[in-house]
């Protein structure tokens, strides 16, 4: 079990680092782990969230793994006042089966998060089409 911490990772243009706080750790089953983005938004609603939940799948042969990523896109209004206006949001659900070896979900674990940042996927993200 991975000891919640801040999370460092860096902007588009791969440079800008970009710290997402931890705001609470998982207190167990069904309870998230949140971070939210220290870089952008003036108030939590308007700040990126990354959130990691985990239970039981309800057959008791795995764990549930439920993370969520929330973009606001916050424009500020002809009042002078920021708001959101729209969200990008991202949910992965994985099935983490107890009968696979640590090495085994270790290899698929690696290969799922390494597969996220190649061009096609991102491409996918920020066009809003699958690969052709």
């Amino acid at each position: 079990m991975a000891t919640a911490a801040d999370l460092v990772i860096v902007d588009a243009d791969n440079t800008t680092p970009i710290t997402y706080a931890l705001v609470s750790a998982s207190g167990g089953d069904k309870s998230p782990a949140v971070w939210r983005s220290t870089a952008v938004g003036a108030s939590a609603a308007q700040k990126p969230t990354f959130t990691v939940v985990a239970r039981s799948n309800g057959t008791g042969t795995g764990r549930r793994v439920d993370m969520q990523f929330v973009y606001p896109y916050v424009v500020t209004g002809s009042d002078g006042i920021p708001r959101v206006q729209d969200k990008f949001i991202s949910n992965v659900s994985a099935i983490v089966p107890l009968g696979m070896s640590d090495a085994a979900l270790a290899h698929a674990a690696a290969q799922f998060c390494h597969i996220i940042p190649l061009p096609m996927p991102f491409l996918a993200l920020t066009g809003g089409y699958a690969p052709t």
